[in-house]
């Protein structure tokens, strides 16, 4: 009778000490990058510092990009990912995608870098792929979600 009791004192406490929001699972944030969605004339116009991209891949939420660029320090080298409103609509629909790379210092050593975006605002409902195409290459991945 007495190990009943301090067992339903110690389930007690434990309840007790519980805030609501500690019993709900929350997903962890992304770790990719954010972009940013313009128009189809804005994403075409953006100028980049030069960079050459290795490879592509799209995974459930996130584009991977390895790509080579000249740079100095790490703090002065920005990658940034900016997308195309306008759906083109063929099968698969097809975006626009354009990656601009800030380079603070042009410097003559050349390095490799990866960057990971967050592509799930680029997913139309009613489909299950998306094809981006690489503004100024020839370089495209499909998004499959």
């Amino acid at each position: 009778m007495r190990l009943r009791c301090c067992l339903l004192l110690i389930a007690c406490g434990w309840i007790a000490g519980c805030e609501k929001n500690d019993l709900v699972w929350e997903p962890p944030p992304l770790a990719c990058n954010p972009i940013q969605i313009f128009r189809e004339e804005q994403v075409s116009s953006f100028t980049s510092d030069e960079l050459s991209i290795l490879s592509l891949s799209a995974g459930d939420e996130c584009l991977t990009v390895s790509f080579r660029a000249a740079r100095c320090e790490e703090s002065n080298w920005e990658l940034s990912l900016a997308a195309s409103s306008l759906v083109l609509g063929t099968d698969p629909p097809e975006r626009s995608i354009r990656f601009l790379l800030n380079n603070a210092e042009g410097c003559p050593t050349v390095e490799q870098g990866v960057a990971e975006f967050d592509v799930t605002s680029l997913r139309l409902a009613g489909e299950s792929t998306v094809i981006l195409n690489v503004v100024g290459t020839d370089l495209s991945v499909a998004y499959n979600f």
